[in-house]
């Protein structure tokens, strides 16, 4: 069985109980492996120890040894972010009675909007952290658009999150065209040491060489030389 250990980075001012008390609520017995063990955890809400909350009342609840052994740049980052302004938040009303009456007396972290841009960003990161299993269908990206793609990868690539780079590329893939062949097949280079970077690369240059043999053949027939 995978044996998941607790990630090198991890709040201090919390106790390992305290942090692992979610994942202790599981019996992950009951699953063939801990990773699709995992993938159930948002079904069980009194296994929630987190909320990541925004300034316009957004929430989304998480388990944060989870959050912090999946995405631990972003969890270290937030947690600086709560203790550089530990005096502010203090001032700060959570306007959302929703979540405080579905998770009372639970921990809660501010996501500031220089971290994710827009605040329905927040619950796409948050889905694609916890499904585990690469699965490329369009249920998985129905919240995606086109723009919203571009400012998920910048995030994905800022705070290193391999689960939300992949949700990207693979929404990239299959919308390569003659307007972003050039770009995508820029950032599959990019991300070429991942598996699913050289895919979109690849394709992305052979969509780019097919169109410009089509074109050059247009060409010819248009203006045959003598």
């Amino acid at each position: 069985m995978i044996m998941i250990e607790p990630p090198p980075s991890i709040d201090n001012m919390i106790s390992y109980h305290q942090q692992t008390i979610g994942l202790l609520k599981i019996n992950f017995d009951d699953y063939e492996d801990q990773y699709k063990a995992i993938g159930q955890l948002r079904k069980h809400d009194e296994t929630i120890d987190l909320i990541l909350w925004t300034i316009d009342g957004g929430h989304e609840p998480v388990h944060q040894y989870f959050l912090a052994w999946r995405a631990p740049k972003f969890w270290q980052r937030l947690i600086e972010q709560q203790q550089q302004c530990m005096n502010l938040q203090s001032t700060i009303i959570i306007n959302d009675e929703s979540a405080e009456n579905k998770f009372p007396n639970i921990r809660r972290l501010f996501v500031p909007k220089e971290f994710i841009g827009e605040t329905i960003l927040l619950p796409i990161l948050i889905d694609s952290m916890y499904r585990i299993e690469s699965n490329n269908n369009d249920n998985n990206q129905q919240l995606f658009d086109y723009r919203m793609a571009w400012k998920l990868l910048k995030i994905a690539d800022e705070f290193q999150l391999d689960f939300l780079l992949r949700d990207c590329i693979q929404y990239f893939h299959c919308r390569i065209g003659l307007s972003n062949c050039i770009d995508l097949w820029k950032v599959g280079l990019k991300f070429y040491q991942h598996s699913y970077g050289q895919q979109l690369a690849k394709c992305s240059y052979r969509f780019l060489l097919i169109n410009l043999v089509k074109r050059k053949n247009k060409f010819d027939k248009w203006f045959p030389s003598e």
